[in-house]
C-alpha cells in the first residue's frame, strides 16, 4: 500500500470497496450518453469524472452490498440512478469548498450535478417508493451540508460536539445506498439499524477524510478536529476506531458484504495511523474540549 496519508476521498475507493469497475462501467456509459445529449465541453468534463468519484461509487457499492446481504439481486437501474443522483452532492460541495475562479467552471459544477440528479430520478419513475427514499436521503445530506458552512466554515470556536454536529452530513451520505437497498428489498424495518450503522461508519470515514486533507483544510479555512488537535492526532484516531466499532456492532454478522467494507475501512485506518505515527509529536496542546 502506497503512502495514504494525503489525498482526496476518491483516491481510496479501491482500498475500501475493492473492485468497482462494474459501477464505473455503468457510469461511463451514462457519461457518454449525457455528453452527447447535453453537448457542452464543460459539462462533459464533469460527466466524465463521475465514474471515478467516491461520491457516486460509494452509495452504489453500499446499495449493491446490502441487497446481496438481504438475498436480493441489485437492480441495475436503481444502481445507475444512485450513481447519477449522488454526483450533485460532490459537485455542489466543490462549489462551496473549492470555489473556482472562472464562472463557467462554477456553472458546470452546478448544472452537471443538477442534470445527473434529475436523470437519475427519471430512471426510478416505475419504483416510486425507491425514488422517494433516494430523494429523502439526498435532501437530508443537502440540508446538513448547508449547516457545514455555518458550523465549520465560519471560524467559530470548535468543540467536539460542534464538530460532530458539523459533520452529520456524512451520516446521511453513508445511509443513501443502504436506505435505498432496504426500501427496494422491502425491509423498511431495518431503517433504525441502518442509521446507527451510518452514524458509526460515517463518522469514521469523515475522520479519515479530515486527517488526509488537514493541510488543504488549513489553507482553505475549514475547521476540523484533526486540524485543531494537531499531530499525531491521538483523539481523532481514538474516535475513529470507536466509530468503526460502533458500526460493526450495528449490523448483523451474516451481512458479509457490508461487513467486508467495514473491515477494509478499519484496515485502512490502521495503516493511516501507522503512517501518521511515524511522526511523533506531543499532542497535549490540543485546543479542543473533547468533553463538550
Amino acid at each position: 500500500m502506497k503512502n495514504i496519508s494525503k489525498g482526496h476521498s476518491s483516491d481510496i475507493i479501491r482500498y475500501i470497496f475493492g473492485e468497482t469497475s462494474f459501477y464505473s462501467k455503468i457510469l461511463k456509459q451514462k457519461a457518454r450518453q449525457l455528453s452527447k445529449k447535453y453537448n457542452d465541453v464543460d459539462l462533459a468534463k464533469k460527466f466524465n469524472e463521475m465514474p471515478f468519484r467516491f461520491i457516486s461509487l460509494s452509495p452504489m457499492a453500499f446499495y449493491s452490498s446490502m441487497m446481496k446481504d438481504l438475498g436480493k439481486k441489485p437492480d441495475e437501474n436503481v444502481l445507475t440512478a444512485i450513481g447519477l443522483s449522488c454526483l450533485a452532492i460532490g459537485t455542489h460541495d466543490d462549489v462551496v469548498d473549492e470555489t473556482p475562479n472562472e464562472k463557467r467552471d462554477i456553472a458546470s459544477l452546478i448544472y452537471s450535478g443538477n442534470i445527473t440528479s434529475l436523470e437519475g430520478i427519471r430512471m426510478l419513475f416505475k419504483k416510486q417508493n425507491v425514488a422517494n427514499s433516494l430523494i429523502e436521503s439526498i435532501n437530508q445530506n443537502h440540508y446538513r451540508q448547508q449547516r457545514v458552512v455555518k458550523l465549520l466554515w465560519e471560524g467559530k470556536k470548535l468543540t467536539k460536539a460542534r464538530y460532530l454536529d458539523g459533520i452529520h452530513h456524512i451520516v446521511d451520505f453513508t445511509s443513501i445506498g443502504l436506505i435505498v437497498a432496504i426500501t427496494d428489498a422491502g425491509r423498511p424495518d431495518l431503517k433504525n439499524k441502518i442509521m446507527r450503522f451510518s452514524e458509526g461508519y460515517g463518522h469514521a470515514t469523515q475522520f479519515i477524510d479530515d486527517l488526509r486533507e488537514v493541510d488543504e483544510d488549513a489553507q482553505q479555512g475549514y475547521s476540523s478536529l484533526p486540524l485543531l488537535e494537531g499531530k499525531p492526532y491521538n483523539l481523532t484516531f481514538k474516535l475513529a476506531f470507536e466509530s468503526i466499532e460502533k458500526a460493526k456492532k450495528s449490523i448483523k454478522p451474516e451481512w458479509k458484504n457490508v461487513n467486508k467494507i467495514v473491515d477494509n475501512t478499519e484496515e485502512f485506518l490502521k495503516q493511516l495511523e501507522v503512517e501518521f505515527f511515524t511522526y511523533k509529536e506531543d499532542s497535549s496542546s490540543c485546543k479542543c474540549d473533547s468533553n463538550k
